[in-house]
């Protein structure tokens, strides 16, 4: 009987330990609705999302700060971050009425795919 309870302890305590892998949101958005993992080069996502480009075409932001700003928020240096364009996503839900995002025409929100330590 002893030697099962250590056998049974001995697998509780490697699945315990396995949780915070297990748990890990590695290449994926799990920060909510409207975020898409993209990769976290200014370039590309200015091709991508209208907001940047607008703010670059305006003078309000620029390429360099743009890639500062990626490599800020690219926590775990793996080039993927979460994107979402909230202007873009209000003005789809709102069926065009946007009200709730117009502090958002220039810019996009990004995050880490994965900011756990």
């Amino acid at each position: 009987m002893r030697r099962i309870t250590i056998s049974l302890a001995a697998a509780l305590a490697l699945s315990i330990l396995a949780l915070p892998v297990a748990a890990r949101n590695d290449g994926g958005c799990g920060s909510g609705l409207g975020f898409e993992l993209q990769p976290a080069d200014a370039a590309t996502l200015v091709g991508l999302y209208p907001s940047l480009q607008r703010s670059i075409d305006d003078d309000v932001i620029t390429l360099d700060i743009l890639a500062g700003q990626l490599d800020s928020r690219d926590k775990n240096d793996n080039g993927w971050v979460c994107v979402k364009d909230p202007y873009a996503h209000s003005t789809t839900q709102s069926g065009g009425a946007n009200a709730q995002s117009q502090g958002f025409f220039y810019f996009v929100n990004a995050v880490d795919d994965n900011p756990a330590p």
